[in-house]
């Protein structure tokens, strides 16, 4: 059996500066600029600097003398939508009344895309992502991995997208349940039977299962919300699932990926609000598991397959940015 390489947790990877300030900047009228990448954005953020209110954000050139102005800000923050994928973006922040007051030229650590996802979903606390023996962990049915840390900061997502990348072994039938992601009140039990005509999760429990051989199943847990994603797997492929929600006004919206593209969707309204991915119901999470259930110590639902990794972010990803985590 592989071990797991590597568990992306941490503390959160500081935002580089470079460059210097102007000799004519006191420290009191220094602005503190910072980036965070995203997969196709970046969001920039200041503080605020005596009695202005305006601020003008540039992008920075291959030459730091070289400013470009994206825009004027009444704020403290910009999203910049245009700095695309496999970027890194450099920018200064400057009052727009006096602008010799500004920022060093900032960027992020990370570049936009993939890097930026993962890499913010593994050092936020109420983000996760895992990598498993740096591209595939093997499970036999047995095998459980179990992880715990700040699991339960994820009840505060209120929107976001969980991807799971798997290959399941060939030809394997499933008579019952093999869950590939578990989330749950560690006490809570996980049922282990057929996963269509079965017991549904029971409350403060949330799961992502192969629930047939062409079939997967997201159960929200308590009875409030369970449904299949019909013909995932493909004989011997790798899939990469994604589950997006996001809500608008008085509703949420569930929307189903397969390899980026569209699948299954629901849309619910008022009950799926308040916090994890848009479920009311969940007032404890404190323990993840991947590749099966942990009951009272003991590993039940196994999954029999490959996972490469497990993803949970806060962000909102389109279909084509589900589709660019597809393993291929």
């Amino acid at each position: 059996m592989g071990k797991l390489k590597k568990i992306l947790f941490g503390s959160l990877i500081g935002t580089m500066i470079i460059g210097s300030l102007p000799s004519y900047a006191y420290a009191s009228e220094i602005i503190n600029a910072s980036v965070e990448a995203h997969y196709s954005s970046n969001r920039i953020s200041w503080n605020k600097i005596g009695n202005h209110d305006t601020y003008n954000v540039y992008r920075v050139g291959d030459d730091d003398t070289k400013l470009s102005l994206i825009t004027t800000v009444d704020g403290l923050e910009y999203i910049d939508n245009d700095a695309g994928v496999n970027t890194q973006e450099r920018y200064v922040i400057k009052c727009a009344t006096d602008e010799s007051i500004q920022s060093s030229v900032v960027r992020d650590s990370y570049k936009t895309g993939i890097e930026a996802v993962q890499g913010y979903a593994a050092a936020e606390l109420n983000n996760f992502h895992v990598s498993l023996l740096g591209g595939n962990e093997k499970f036999d049915g047995t095998k459980v991995l179990s992880f715990s840390q700040n699991i339960n900061q994820l009840k505060e997502i209120k929107q976001g997208t969980v991807l799971i990348s798997f290959r399941s072994d060939k030809d394997k039938i499933v008579n019952n349940r093999e869950i590939l992601l578990n989330i749950k009140d560690k006490t809570a039990v996980t049922p282990s039977d057929n996963a269509l005509t079965g017991s549904p999760n029971p409350e403060n429990c949330i799961s992502f299962t192969q629930a047939d051989t062409n079939v997967l199943r997201y159960d929200i847990g308590n009875g409030l919300l369970r449904y299949n994603v019909e013909n995932v797997t493909e004989e011997n492929s790798w899939i990469t699932y994604g589950l997006t929600t996001y809500t608008e006004g008085t509703t949420s919206y569930f929307k189903n990926r397969v390899n980026g593209k569209d699948g299954v969707n629901y849309n619910h309204s008022g009950a799926y609000l308040n916090n994890f991915l848009n479920n009311s119901a969940i007032t404890n999470l404190d323990f993840l598991t991947i590749g099966g259930a942990i009951n009272n110590g003991v590993n039940s639902a196994g999954f029999k397959g490959e996972i490469v990794y497990v993803t949970i972010t806060d962000e909102v990803m389109s279909e084509k940015e589900v589709e660019d985590y597809t393993v291929l």
